[in-house]
């Protein structure tokens, strides 16, 4: 064994933070996978119609690619200032998408 093996951490200590993130994301991508699923299935029920795949699918990715709700979730929380003291959450929020806004 080299001296810079020896070193290294292990790959589960190395990457910690990344596996946990990325549990922690596909873990909340399911939960909204099932709440979104419960979610049209009874807006389907209430129109008197069945569940439709074709459906469910755009509303789920629509979703979860336009992350509609981050700037709500940002209210309280102060911006981080980067160079020049411009305020950079404020900045990079005011580029997302928002349903309604």
């Amino acid at each position: 064994m080299s001296q810079s093996s020896r070193n290294r951490p292990s790959f589960p200590k190395a990457y910690s933070f990344g596996i946990i993130t990325g549990l922690l994301f596909l873990l909340s991508w399911l939960g909204q996978f099932f709440f979104q699923l419960a979610e049209v299935s009874n807006e389907a029920a209430e129109h008197g119609s069945e569940f439709q795949w074709s459906e469910f699918w755009p509303q789920f990715f629509s979703a979860t690619f336009l992350l509609r709700h981050v700037r709500e979730l940002a209210v309280g929380v102060p911006p981080a200032r980067v160079a020049g003291g411009r305020p950079g959450l404020v900045l990079l929020l005011g580029f997302l998408p928002v349903e309604g806004g």
